[in-house]
């Protein structure tokens, strides 16, 4: 599962050969989601709301990337 952005408290990963929606996974400690990257929405799991704001911000400013990089690892 490479890990896409290293924050500090927390890392956003994309897993190979996922399952659609594109998605990708926030790992905060014990805490994890799985957030759409089109629309940004929770489909799985908690974190705390600090993190998710976050982690959205950083999605929606990659998503083109971040698309492309989901269409090379589910290939």
């Amino acid at each position: 599962m490479p890990t896409l952005k290293d924050f500090e408290g927390f890392r956003i990963m994309m897993h190979i050969g996922d399952h659609n929606p594109p998605h990708v996974h926030i790992i905060a400690g014990a805490a994890r989601a799985t957030v759409t990257i089109r629309e940004g929405a929770v489909i799985a799991g908690i974190v705390p709301p600090r993190i998710l704001r976050r982690a959205r911000a950083w999605i929606a400013e990659h998503r083109a990337a971040l698309l492309v990089r989901w269409d090379q690892l589910q290939a």
